[in-house]
């Protein structure tokens, strides 16, 4: 996988690399906390800045799975664009196969502003629930396995 990636334009992306792991932490919304942003790799190019989440795969993703996906880099984008208003920002996924021959991709996230509006939206009667303590089970083997409140968990199965 890293010969793979050190291989591809992944490793080398057009512009001036700017950062490697960035936290960038920024209010959303006046209602939300902070939100903590880890962008894997920021490079400038003359037209824009690009932010690129780098994620490992069992196969190739397809433009549904970005979409699915794409919540995440769309905040970070929000976060971004504070810092630089008068900057492009482009995004991207950057995708390695975990396979025999491993495939390098990279995935250019579609831009919506309506969608973005939506994901904080969607934020606030999460945050509003988590300060009032309640609690919305979430069963899967990894959460599942550690949980404090199994036994009083009605979608537990053991």
């Amino acid at each position: 996988m890293i010969e793979a990636f050190l291989a591809s334009d992944l490793a080398k992306p057009e512009g001036a690399l700017i950062a490697i792991e960035e936290t960038l932490t920024g209010q959303l919304h006046e209602d939300l906390p902070d939100l903590v942003a880890r962008i894997d790799v920021i490079w400038q190019t003359d037209e824009s800045t690009h932010l690129m989440d780098l994620k490992t795969s069992r196969s190739r993703w397809s433009e549904a799975k970005v979409r699915e996906s794409a919540d995440q880099l769309l905040l970070y984008q929000l976060l971004a664009s504070r810092m630089a208003p008068d900057q492009e920002l482009q995004l991207h996924f950057g995708v390695i196969t975990k396979a025999k021959s491993p495939a390098v991709q990279l995935l250019d996230v579609p831009q919506d502003e309506n969608r973005t509006s939506k994901v904080v939206d969607l934020m606030l009667p999460v945050w509003n629930a988590m300060k009032t303590g309640v609690d919305f089970a979430s069963p899967s083997p990894m959460s599942c396995s550690t949980c404090p409140f199994q036994s009083r968990c009605p979608a537990y199965h053991g």
